[in-house]
């Protein structure tokens, strides 16, 4: 006698044939988050979590012979709050046997929607039902904590980018910024995605496209995502440069449940994950605060 819940094999062949493309590599081309971003790994259903992670202000002795004198490795406990993202999709049997081929579609959608959220929580962050911390999370000029460290340092543009020196002038003025706090990079430029268009762009008298340019005069990939900036146009985008070495994703495995309900006579597909942003923060002597490795690029244009 069939139970409640049961896997249709059909539903199940289905599942299998979709997951083994889109959760094995969550599908992340190299020019988005998830193709960029280190991912640490926590396990499953983790709410909250003491990190511990370096202090690295420590000394290096010159001299001719060995003389360093002994030194703690000492770390630094950063309590993080992880959000849970989850999404059940509903099919109805009827559905199923009429189209499967779209239900096949339907799952693939829902796979893509659970990967945007990983981005949007990723660079917002959430205050509604839980408090996740994003990418910017605090506002400029606020003093930045252990847990929740303040951007490296923010500032307007007011050059168009669609002259390269100016692009070029922007992104290295921010570089030596970061540097400056000690983040050494390798660094990335997050963009919306509105800018991916416009930087394909050939250079004039040139056949060079304006991204191959800035990736070989700066040497740093740009990352494209709709939730950088969503409500940028071509006249006023943010974006935001970042070390890669110090921000990281950390991610649970991705639970999918799929299953038959006698009862409902429906065909369900839950997704779950348990994510958090994480950034590795330096303390700023002068202004007494944390710090990550982040700064912004305000009202851009082209």
């Amino acid at each position: 006698m069939p139970t409640n819940n049961d896997f249709d094999t059909s539903f199940a062949k289905t599942i299998s044939q979709i997951m083994a493309t889109e959760l094995s590599t969550y599908s992340a081309s190299p020019d988005t988050l998830l193709g960029n971003i280190d991912v640490l790994e926590f396990g499953y259903g983790k709410q909250h979590v003491t990190r511990p992670i370096s202090d690295p202000y420590q000394d290096v002795q010159a001299d001719r012979r060995f003389s360093a004198p002994e030194q703690e490795a000492s770390k630094l406990m950063q309590d993080i709050d992880f959000v849970c993202l989850s999404k059940r999709l509903r099919i109805d049997r009827v559905d199923y046997a009429a189209d499967p081929k779209n239900v096949a579609n339907h799952i693939r959608d829902a796979m893509s929607i659970v990967k945007n959220g990983i981005e949007k929580y990723f660079i917002e962050g959430s205050s509604t039902r839980v408090t996740m911390y994003g990418l910017e999370d605090f506002p400029n000029a606020t003093a930045g904590t252990l847990n929740r460290p303040e951007m490296s340092g923010q500032a307007a543009r007011t050059a168009t980018w669609s002259t390269t020196a100016n692009l070029r002038a922007d992104i290295i003025t921010k570089m030596d910024e970061l540097i400056a706090d000690k983040f050494y990079g390798p660094f990335a430029l997050l963009a919306p995605s509105i800018v991916r268009p416009m930087i394909a762009e050939v250079i004039a008298n040139t056949s060079v496209g304006v991204s191959e340019w800035i990736k070989s005069t700066i040497g740093i990939p740009i990352i494209f995502s709709p939730f950088v900036h969503e409500g940028a146009t071509k006249a006023d985008f943010n974006c935001y440069l970042v070390d890669l070495s110090k921000i990281h994703f950390g991610m649970s495995d991705l639970k999918v449940d799929a299953f038959y309900s006698n009862e409902k006579h429906a065909y369900f597909v839950d997704y779950e994950i348990y994510m958090a942003f994480l950034s590795d923060p330096l303390w700023e002597e002068t202004a007494e605060e944390y710090i990550k490795g982040i700064a912004r690029l305000d009202g851009c244009s082209w």
